[in-house]
């Protein structure tokens, strides 16, 4: 994935010395007919005033380069081909989290900054079939900053991480022309969203990197930069369960079906090397192994 970008850019344009894009970020819809992705590239590393200030028309505040990208897949070739392209999708900050909606042609990003978006696809005229991406509604939690977001198994709630508080949006949709799906497979409408509540850790320098809902129960799971795991219940607001581990990643059980049936997938790193065990390692960092650990939300 990291090489989708785009041979086509490598050819085109003036070189400004900047380094090569790289793919951080991408989301596919449910039914696979859109992939949307995040390219960035930093600034360009030299001293040369002609190539920063050709960098700096392109890119606002003259940092960093950051594209939204929409690709629709066709059929008849078996490829992607580019639909939409949003330069510089946020006046400041990375976007930290990308998220397709599992039931509709729908993505949500948030930025470092804290900024909440959610695309959807709609017509650039009535009488034509021609589609783009555009951007339906913006939100935000107290101007706190953001680390990632996911859509909960039905689409009904959007997580957001932000620091120590995981934000819960509410997804509302209004359809414009229900008929038009019936027609062309395509449905027109607004998406708004509407804060319901939060969740915080007791300590707020546990910043959440990792969250994830399981699918058909009312458990989220996140994960915090001090090595912490919690199993939120939404029903009570409250922790079911937690444990320490040092998460690098979180994948939910597709396959869950029911509160009693929920797992989930946690890779977790550890240090290999034992407390006293820097002669070995000739005073080196101690070796960091990782390992996978398929976990029960019903875990006591």
């Amino acid at each position: 994935m990291a090489d989708l970008e785009i041979a086509n850019n490598a050819l085109q344009g003036v070189d400004d010395g900047a380094r090569p894009a790289r793919v951080t970020q991408h989301a596919f819809s449910s039914d696979g007919s859109w992939l949307a992705t995040v390219d960035y590239r930093e600034a360009p590393q030299t001293t040369d005033h002609e190539s920063m200030r050709r960098w700096k028309q392109k890119v606002a505040r003259g940092s960093d380069e950051l594209c939204l990208k929409f690709w629709q897949y066709d059929a008849g070739t078996q490829r992607y081909r580019l639909n939409s392209r949003i330069e510089q999708p946020y006046k400041s900050g990375r976007i930290v989290g990308l998220a397709a909606h599992p039931k509709r042609h729908c993505m949500a990003t948030v930025s470092s900054s804290g900024k909440i978006k959610v695309w959807t696809p709609a017509r650039q005229h009535q009488d034509t079939e021609a589609i783009f991406w555009r951007c339906d509604c913006i939100g935000e939690y107290r101007g706190l900053s953001a680390s990632g977001l996911c859509y909960s198994g039905d689409g009904s709630l959007l997580a957001v991480a932000h620091q120590h508080v995981v934000s819960l949006w509410q997804d509302h949709f209004e359809p414009e022309n229900a008929e038009d799906r019936e027609e062309t497979g395509f449905e027109a409408g607004i998406t708004s969203l509407t804060l319901r509540s939060s969740l915080s850790t007791t300590l707020a320098t546990e910043w959440v990197k990792h969250l994830t809902f399981v699918p058909n129960t009312p458990f989220l799971v996140t994960a915090t930069s001090e090595h912490q795991l919690f199993v939120w219940n939404l029903l009570s607001a409250s922790v079911s369960w937690s444990c320490t581990a040092n998460v690098q990643c979180l994948v939910a059980d597709s396959y869950s079906t029911c509160a009693n049936d929920a797992r989930f997938l946690a890779l977790v790193s550890s240090d290999s090397a034992s407390k006293g065990s820097n002669d070995e390692n000739d005073g080196k960092s101690p070796a960091v192994t990782s390992s996978s650990m398929c976990i029960s939300t019903t875990r006591r």
